[in-house]
């Protein structure tokens, strides 16, 4: 229409309705437990809001934005009136499509938890009806042309709440990037290969704008050949950043799409030399550590900064075996304090080395929670079992007993099953080499769906590409009680929930797995690989064995029903069913204490009926608020080196670390790169085979 301002594209692919404003830059001794170390959080460090799955409608925050947005106010106004602070309303939307050829348009996405189509992540309200204000997709392995769409889905959007369009290419930011044209045309080529990373970030121009000084980039390295990094777009992250119009709160908001590497991951939990779990939490944490570095380089990880990551971020379960080698000691005194604060299960399907063992389903204060706090290396979780109390074992009616009336209790706990990234999160000094000498303010990553307990994680991958899961168990033991609400809402909507816990308790015991080692399997075909030598040691193979032996525990009918993988003559650790697709964010401390999220739908929604692929697609609704400056929510303990940097004890140079990352030379608008101090070093911790400890 005359007078209307058509739109305009920005750096190739983005697409942008209203003009780009220019935003003003602003100005102790280590103990390694078997379970990792983590510091006691102080009272107000967690509330029932703050990164926890608080349902909307028990924010008055929200409620009073909603009621705002109806009477035609903005919800940060509303937020401003009711609390002096601002609302976001967020979307996360993110499918690693497994470079599958079975989608050849947008439209044949379905929309978050299957209602819609893709574009219905853009529009469709939260659950609590109010409308988004900032929608980040991610798209993993995609052969899509986002292009063509984004064009129609921006003239068609004038006027609508998102009515601005950012699509990002990896395969694009690669070609801006490289200076070289053979790694261009290599590049381009295992693209068109392997599938590209590609992302949209949506948002009202009434409200928000892009800031040009919020750009990321950043290659990960999958393989080498001959010290030369082998290109593959896939494994790489970039982001782009917004600001409230007017600079409202001053807090910048940088949402960045991410594949990681997981070739190191996966030969961690391979290797019988080392601590597997660890080795796989470094082979993660590198990966975050390389997204920080960059970002800090970029000017983009500032004090003001809230960086949101999301993608195939390629966690994986981890499988402890049972033994000496996996168990803690924790000492408690009742003579100190007579209640003990644990709450147990002692059933008979709870197996340890062939006896049985008592569940932790709660930990209720008391001694537990006591010695939690004194012993954070050591704390004891939900989902862990005591093996043995006062050298009692296999006796559980004589455990318990013990654990009422013995004085002084020595309890041996094992830690079965965990997950590689809520482990890096929960470990503070794993976090401290994160983010070791890169000049950032304190801080810390974060999950946006705060899950504490392993068994409540949904299993996001490895799924067969054309059967959908059709079994939706009920919540494990110790799931929460947020999880088994959340349950119950899927259930009533028809949606499938599978969770690490389902996983973990449907294996059906030794009788069946004799039984089901020799039925006809339904699974997907083996691969030809299968039929080639394996260049796996023994030492690799005996490592996948734990995992085999509980897949075929849970037998070939139920394997069916979940509509998960498992080639038996082609199977490795890392394909272990998992929760690979997640959000996390970083934030200064001094932002993350005025933080608190509720989340409308509970937690991470997976879109079971999503099929053409290994992953399914993963939503999740966040309300953010931030409160103004000095008026904290929680109080940060602030990470600190805990142990003498020695060269070669703790600090390794990294291969990616002695100069500049190739992509460093270009910035992908073409713009002047911002940069902080080269880091000297990498804080990467030595250990065995190559993994650090």
């Amino acid at each position: 229409a005359e007078g209307e301002e058509a739109p305009r594209r920005v750096n190739g692919d983005a697409l942008m309705l209203p003009p780009q404003a220019t935003v003003p830059a602003t100005a102790s001794k280590r103990t390694n437990g078997v379970f990792g170390r983590r510091r006691a959080m102080p009272p107000l460090s967690r509330t029932s809001e703050a990164f926890g799955h608080t349902p909307a409608a028990s924010s008055s925050t929200t409620a009073a934005a909603v009621a705002a947005e109806c009477s035609g106010e903005s919800s940060s106004a509303a937020a401003a009136g009711a609390a002096g602070g601002t609302v976001y309303r967020l979307r996360f939307f993110n499918f690693n499509m497994a470079n599958s050829s079975h989608f050849s348009s947008v439209s044949e996405l379905q929309g978050p938890g299957g209602r819609g189509t893709f574009p219905s992540a853009l529009r469709e309200p939260l659950a609590d009806g109010s409308t988004a204000d900032i929608v980040f997709a991610t798209l993993v392995e995609t052969r899509l042309n986002l292009k063509d769409w984004g064009q129609e889905f921006i003239g068609k959007s004038k006027g609508a709440p998102v009515d601005s369009l950012i699509i990002q290419s990896a395969r694009r930011e690669c070609s801006k990037s490289t200076k070289s044209r053979v790694r261009g045309w290599f590049e381009g080529l295992a693209a068109s290969y392997n599938g590209n990373l590609k992302s949209v970030l949506a948002f009202g121009s009434a409200r928000c704008t892009e800031d040009p000084r919020g750009a990321l980039f950043g290659r990960l390295t999958e393989a080498r050949v001959a010290g030369i990094p082998v290109p593959n777009p896939k494994k790489a992250f970039m982001g782009r950043s917004v600001v409230e119009k007017g600079d409202g709160s001053g807090i910048r908001l940088c949402f960045t799409g991410a594949h990681f590497p997981v070739a190191k991951l996966a030969a961690a939990l391979e290797d019988k030399g080392i601590d597997q779990l660890h080795g796989a939490k470094v082979a993660l944490a590198r990966s975050l550590r390389k997204v920080l570095r960059k970002a800090s380089r970029r000017g983009v990880a500032d004090n003001r900064t809230i960086l949101f990551l999301q993608g195939d971020l390629n966690s994986r379960t981890v499988l402890r075996t049972d033994g000496s080698d996996n168990e803690c000691l924790v000492s408690l005194d009742r003579s100190r304090d007579r209640k003990l604060g644990l709450e147990l299960d002692d059933s008979d399907a709870i197996c340890y080395s062939g006896g049985s063992a008592l569940l932790i389903t709660g930990i209720r204060g008391g001694l537990a929670e006591a010695w939690n706090i004194e012993h954070p290396q050591e704390r004891m979780r939900v989902g862990d079992y005591i093996v043995e109390v006062n050298g009692i074992r296999d006796d559980c009616a004589r455990m318990i007993e013990e654990c009422k009336h013995g004085l002084f209790l020595k309890l041996h706990v094992h830690r079965k099953v965990t997950d590689v990234l809520l482990e890096v999160l929960h470990d503070d000094d794993m976090q401290e080499a994160i983010q070791h000498e890169l000049g950032l303010p304190p801080g810390r990553w974060h999950e946006m769906a705060d899950y504490e307990v392993v068994h409540d994680l949904p299993v996001t991958y490895k799924y067969l590409d054309q059967v959908a899961c059709t079994s939706s168990p009920a919540p494990s033991p110790v799931s929460t009680p947020v999880l088994r609400k959340q349950v119950v809402s899927n259930s009533s909507s028809n949606l499938i929930s599978l969770t690490i816990g389902d996983i973990m308790g449907a294996a059906a015991g030794p009788t069946a797995r004799r039984v089901v080692s020799h039925a006809p399997s339904e699974m997907e075909p083996d691969s030809p690989s299968s039929k080639r030598k394996s260049d796996d040691s023994e030492a690799s193979h005996l490592c996948s064995e734990l995992y085999k032996r509980h897949l075929l525990d849970i037998g070939d009918e139920k394997l069916n029903e979940f509509g998960l993988v498992y080639k038996k003559n082609d199977f490795r650790a890392f394909r272990f069913p998992a929760c690979a697709d997640r959000i996390v964010f970083w934030a200064p401390d001094a932002v993350a204490d005025r933080m608190s999220f509720s989340l409308p739908r509970g937690g991470y929604e997976v879109n079971h009926a999503q099929l053409g692929s290994d992953h399914r697609p993963v939503a999740l609704e966040a309300i953010l608020h931030i409160s103004p400056e000095g008026s904290a929510v929680r109080r940060s303990q602030r990470l600190q080196v805990s142990v003498r940097l020695e060269p070669g004890a703790l600090l390794e140079q990294s291969e990616d670390e002695q100069g500049r990352d190739s992509d460093d030379f270009e910035h992908s608008s073409g713009e002047e790169t911002p940069s902080s101090s080269r880091v000297p070093s990498s804080m990467l911790i030595a250990a065995k085979g190559g993994y650090p400890r």
